[in-house]
C-alpha cells in the first residue's frame, strides 16, 4: 500500500501553461514545483500575510522614524549649544592664554627637546618659559590642572587663533605654536 495520496487542483489554462513553462526552465515536474511551492509557503509561516501586516504598519514606522530623526536633531542642537558654552567658558579662555604662552615655537623646538631630554624635573608655572615637549600631560603638570582642561584650552586655541598646530612624535600628539 502506498503512503501517497493524489491532490487535484483546478487552475485556469493560462496559469497552468505558465507553471509548466517555469517547471521546464528549472527542470522540475509540475507536481514537484507545486510541492516545493507549498512547502516553502508552509516554512515561511504565512509571510505573505505578514507582508500585508507590514504594509499596514509602514505608516506608523515612518512616523516613529520621523520622531526619532526630530529627537536626534534636537539632541544635536543641544550638544552644539553645550560645545559653544564650553568653548566660550572664561576659565577655558584664561587657561588657553596660559597654555599659549607655554607652547614651544615650531615643531623644531619639540624635536630638539626630544633629542636632548633627560629626566625632566617638575617646574612651577612662572619658572619656565615654555614646555618644550608640547605634551598635554606636561602642560597640565606645569599649570597644575587636569589634562582634559588642557585639551579644551588647546581646542579653543586651534579654533580661534589658528596658530596652534599638532605634530606626531613617537606616536604621541604634541602641540606647538607658530608666531
Amino acid at each position: 500500500m502506498s503512503d501517497k495520496t493524489q491532490v487535484n487542483l483546478v487552475v485556469n489554462t493560462e496559469q497552468k501553461h505558465r507553471w509548466e513553462e517555469y517547471a521546464d526552465e528549472v527542470e522540475r515536474s509540475l507536481s514537484g514545483l507545486i510541492r516545493l511551492a507549498v512547502e516553502k509557503e508552509i516554512r515561511s509561516d504565512g509571510d505573505e500575510g505578514s507582508q500585508s501586516d507590514d504594509a499596514e504598519a509602514l505608516p506608523e514606522l515612518e512616523a516613529q522614524l520621523n520622531r526619532i530623526q526630530t529627537q536626534l536633531g534636537d539632541l544635536d542642537s543641544k550638544v552644539g549649544v553645550i560645545e559653544r558654552e564650553v568653548r566660550q567658558n572664561p576659565e577655558i579662555a584664561e587657561l588657553a592664554n596660559d597654555v599659549f604662552q607655554l607652547l614651544p615655537v615650531g615643531q623644531e623646538e619639540i624635536i630638539s627637546a626630544e633629542h636632548s631630554s633627560g629626566p625632566r624635573e617638575p617646574v612651577e608655572y612662572g619658572e619656565v618659559d615654555t614646555v618644550s615637549s608640547g605634551r598635554v600631560d606636561d602642560l597640565a603638570e606645569t599649570l597644575d590642572v587636569e589634562a582634559y582642561q588642557i585639551r579644551d584650552a588647546l581646542d579653543h586655541l586651534q579654533e580661534n587663533t589658528h596658530q596652534v598646530h599638532t605634530t606626531d612624535v613617537s606616536g604621541e600628539t604634541r602641540y606647538y605654536k607658530e608666531e
